[in-house]
């Protein structure tokens, strides 16, 4: 990456402020801007494809590989099948899947062989960039497809999210936020709006059956407690946004900052088992910890979750107002055509 760096600064003067500035830059800079300061040298294009189909050949089949759940590191087999779902998305971008990888792994050097019978992207941003380029690419309807289906889980797509922020950042906003702030102003808020002990608790146990705390000695204080990890959370989509599993843990850590020794817990909380893992110690689940130490803590992560859905609610709506309010400019075309 440092490499595609220097080339970059080499072609352009200058080092781009963003990634997706970078990015932006990367694939043409290591097709031909970075030959065009070496006189009389021209690099040699294995596809046959121009730079520009070649770019949407490749940002297809990052798409892809995202969509097949694959990795950083690929088969040979792997490549071969995410290169034929490609071309059935990247219009006039076919080409021979050996002279595409040659054109990929030997002058671009944006993938590279890993082993004998695999190949790795340079860098995970790599197929994280180009894949929400290809999103970008999208026709209206498509991509609305593909942000919806996001909301629903957006496991393995968080980094082409952000991406996707900046470089589409209307329909991602319209598409993808603002359904995800209204789902939970009614999925969460609406159900803790009495802000009674109850409605809490059931709303936490709802959202995360089985988050909770284990707790085991400090090996550097004798006698004292501490948490070391958390019971099993289900990541929600509206995480990737919000982060309302961590507030939440954070939330448990601060209610039971003051418990002393293992034996406290043992006898306050003897009705419910200990788990037998030895490495995390005795687990108290959540709902247990807040019949026991009341709900004010998770009452304040509730309120930064809330403050965080209006920021982003906020931004949404002013980002979309505004690419909204350009379509008032053929309105009043049509009106100066008409008085005319």
């Amino acid at each position: 990456m440092l490499t595609l760096v220097v080339i970059v600064y080499e072609a352009e003067s200058q080092i781009p402020e963003t990634l997706p500035e970078f990015f932006d830059r990367l694939f043409q800079t290591v097709f031909s801007r970075h030959d065009r300061i070496k006189a009389a040298f021209t690099r040699k294009h294995y596809s046959g494809l121009s730079e520009k189909s070649l770019q949407r050949l490749f940002e297809a089949f990052c798409f892809m590989n995202l969509q097949s759940g694959h990795g950083r590191t690929i088969s040979q087999s792997q490549f071969d099948e995410i290169f034929d779902h490609a071309c059935e998305y990247a219009d006039q971008s076919y080409c021979d899947s050996m002279k595409f990888k040659q054109d990929i792994v030997q002058v671009a050097c944006l993938m590279l062989e890993d082993g004998v019978d695999s190949y790795t992207f340079l860098h995970k941003s790599i197929v994280e960039y180009y894949a929400a380029a290809f999103v970008r690419s999208l026709g209206d309807n498509n991509a609305k497809m593909f942000y919806s289906s996001t909301i629903e889980k957006s496991s393995g797509w968080e980094e082409t999210l952000r991406f996707l922020r900046s470089i589409d950042s209307f329909r991602y906003f319209r598409d993808y936020v603002i359904p995800i702030v209204n789902a939970e102003r009614t999925e969460v808020l609406a159900s803790i709006v009495d802000n009674s002990n109850e409605s809490i608790i059931s709303t936490f146990k709802r959202l995360y059956p089985g988050l909770g705390v284990y707790f085991r000695m400090d090996a550097e204080t004798t006698g004292a407690v501490k948490v070391s990890a958390y019971g099993s959370i289900i990541e929600r989509s509206a995480d990737h946004l919000t982060g309302l599993g961590f507030l939440l843990m954070d939330a448990l850590a601060e209610m039971t900052i003051n418990v002393n020794t293992i034996e406290e817990l043992k006898s306050q909380f003897n009705a419910h088992p200990e788990h037998a893992i030895d490495d995390l110690g005795v687990h108290v689940p959540g709902e247990a910890l807040l019949r026991a130490y009341g709900t004010i803590e998770v009452r304040k992560a509730f309120d930064l979750y809330k403050n965080k859905l209006d920021k982003l609610a906020d931004e949404a709506n002013e980002i979309v107002g505004k690419e909204n309010k350009k379509s008032l400019i053929f309105s009043r075309r049509q009106s100066k055509s008409e008085a005319g």
